[in-house]
């Protein structure tokens, strides 16, 4: 591993982590002594690479990289690829590479030995990385005899290694223009000059207000990067190819993409054949955007038997949520239209929203499938996790934590009466006390009004919501509230939780080699046990296969349509050995078979082992568990 691998490494960690991490931890994982952490954190490459991320230190706790979400997006985005040319060692390579890329004549050996003053010996290595990263494209470097080198693939990919080449590699100190990025515009001028720029970047305004809309700050600055590349390979005669772009001509985007090659090809001087104004929409369609005016949403019914599932399979309720309805109907059409001509738009936090808000991921992935099916379309992780975002804001907010509401009686005068108030609240999160009454205000007292009653005067008050409790407020006052809140749960079940294992929990421990094999496996016996229908199997493939079933800590989730089950179950299934799973290696399986006809009760289930994945100690509990009887034992901890 290099010095610049090393120091992208340490950067996805720390722009991962959500809490402190010590310099001896950093140096284990990499490999070297806590010294050369220590000098790599200090270093000018580092802190170029996390800008504007800020790097915090304490003593006896370790560091932490302090930045929003967004920022981290950013960060995260710039290192997707392994490729390092800011390392000066790297710039004869990202020479080569951009002159393969850029260049409208191949060049020979020769060419680049003379330009580069390297030997053939160096040059060879040098191609030889170049062909390896080509690789992961499904493109090639081929060699022509008198002709010299040349990148050869789908232009499409192409495409996607320049850009993700020029991201990784590329970078500078300019003062950017309005919304974009230093890294972004010291690329941009790398190939077009200044009035192109700033030409470049009215038509990208032009656009916006074509699509009545703005792009979020991210997607700006990577449609100006893509449109950039677009206009490169137009200028040496690389252009799409036309198949299979049918579908694509119906949409709205294509005929703004019609539209803006007008102004492009006007604004750059460069010719824009048929097959790249679909190019241009798909474009167009992958972007996020923020609506300027809030997108109607057709399929409002779907939404709302969305969020309403989401709200018991989370226990908080969504369903009086605008906000969150709003936005979800404002990020689903364009979604929607990405996942309809399999579009994937990257969403680098996705492994930080898998680790630390399993729960609501796990939720979505569950809870969706209405509105896919009314679509037909399945969304990807990526897309999953865009949605996880609204949701987790959503969750968050005050309001729609589930409150008991709550009224407290005290003759003891203001002091004690705020004191018993915020005591009270304190040690019960669920608790709001509304209203205060006094021996003079009784009289308003509506006891239908609040769902617990505090009393601490001597008045004799009957109900099953009332409890004593004492103005000094004692632990036997602590466990009768605790008592109360106990009971008022139990009421609120339709079964006990003994009932629910036994209806809707299975146990397993397997050895299959592979998901493929057991998926058949346990898909064959619920249908054999009549738990699901015939195609129940190929549906969890289809999930699979669209949008991936790997949750976190080495635990999948595959699932498939409930139109095919019959009865709800939960196979829990521990593997012997751990298995590929999204190209992840998975070590336990929830295979969930769900239907609506008793959501509430398998939601209960289903909420603990959410808990219980959500907790790295506790999902490996769940991973030892070796028997049922171990399992409900887990289950009834949380």
């Amino acid at each position: 591993m290099t010095r610049m691998e090393r120091l992208y490494d340490i950067a996805r960690t720390l722009l991962v982590q959500t809490d402190f991490i010590t310099i001896q931890t950093l140096a284990g994982q990499a490999g070297v002594s806590q010294r050369t952490v220590i000098s790599d954190l200090a270093s000018r490459d580092f802190l170029r690479i996390i800008a504007p991320a800020t790097l915090i230190k304490k003593p006896n706790k370790g560091i932490f990289l302090e930045a929003d979400w967004q920022t981290k997006s950013r960060v995260l985005a710039r290192l997707k690829t392994s490729v390092y040319l800011n390392d000066e060692k790297e710039s004869d390579y990202g020479k080569i590479m951009l002159d393969l890329l850029s260049g409208a004549e191949e060049r020979t050996a020769e060419d680049f030995c003379e330009d580069l003053y390297i030997s053939g010996t160096t040059l060879y290595a040098l191609l030889q990385k170049v062909e390896q990263f080509a690789g992961r494209y499904g493109c090639r470097l081929e060699h022509h005899k008198r002709k010299g080198y040349v990148l050869k693939g789908a232009e499409e990919q192409l495409r996607r290694l320049f850009f993700d080449f020029t991201v990784s590699s590329l970078g500078g100190e300019e003062t950017p223009p309005p919304r974009l990025t230093g890294r972004t515009f010291s690329i941009l001028t790398h190939f077009l000059y200044e009035n192109e720029i700033r030409r470049l970047l009215e038509i990208l305004g032009i656009s916006e207000s074509i699509l009545n809309t703005n792009y979020v700050d991210e997607d700006y600055n990577r449609l100006a990067l893509q449109l950039c590349i677009q206009a490169v390979r137009l200028r040496i005669q690389r252009t799409v190819e036309g198949d299979g772009q049918e579908g694509i001509r119906t949409t709205q985007e294509y005929y703004h993409a019609a539209l803006l090659k007008t102004y492009l090809e006007r604004e750059l001087g460069i010719c824009y054949p048929d097959p790249e104004i679909a190019y241009l929409a798909v474009l167009l369609l992958k972007t996020r955007k923020q609506a300027n005016v809030s997108l109607p949403y057709q399929n409002m019914e779907y939404l709302e038997k969305f969020i309403n599932l989401l709200s018991i399979r989370l226990n908080v309720e969504l369903s009086h949520d605008y906000e969150l309805k709003q936005s979800l109907m404002d990020h689903l059409k364009p979604a929607i239209h990405r996942m309809k001509y399999g579009l994937v738009s990257e969403n680098p936090l996705l492994e930080q929203i898998r680790m630390e808000y399993t729960e609501v991921y796990m939720a979505v992935v569950t809870a969706i499938e209405d509105l896919e099916c009314m679509e037909n379309i399945f969304f990807d992780s990526n897309e999953i996790g865009y949605i996880c975002l609204h949701i987790i804001a959503a969750v968050n907010r005050p309001a729609n934590r589930q409150k008991i509401k709550a009224a407290l009686l005290c003759n003891e005068g203001l002091s004690i009466e705020i004191f018993l108030k915020n005591l009270v609240e304190a040690y019960f999160d669920e608790i709001r006390i509304q209203d205060i009454f006094r021996e003079n205000t009784l009289e308003h007292l509506a006891l239908s009004d609040y769902d617990l009653i505090l009393n601490t005067t001597s008045h004799c008050l009957e109900g099953r919501h009332v409890v004593n409790i004492s103005i000094n407020f004692t632990q036997k006052d602590l466990g009768r509230i605790r008592h109360f809140l106990v009971q008022q749960y139990q009421l609120a079940q339709d079964v006990s939780m003994e009932v629910l294992y036994k209806n809707y929990l299975l146990f397993f421990k397997d050895d299959s080699a592979s998901s493929r094999e057991l998926l058949q496996k346990y898909c064959r016996f619920l249908q054999e046990e009549e738990y699901v229908q015939e195609g129940f199997y190929e549906s969890v493939l289809q999930r699979m296969k669209s949008g991936g079933t790997y949750i976190a800590r080495g635990i999948a989730l595959p699932h498939g349509l409930k139109d095919k089950v019959l009865a709800s179950v939960i196979l829990m299934i521990r593997l012997e050995h751990p298995i590929e799973w999204d190209n992840e290696a998975a070590d336990f399986v929830i295979l969930v078979a769900s239907n609506d006809a008793d959501a509430k009760n398998y939601s209960r289930l289903f909420r603990k082992i959410m808990k219980i994945v959500s907790v790295n100690e506790h999902s490996q509990m769940l991973k030892d568990c070796q028997s049922i009887e171990q399992l409900q034992a887990l289950l009834e901890k949380v």
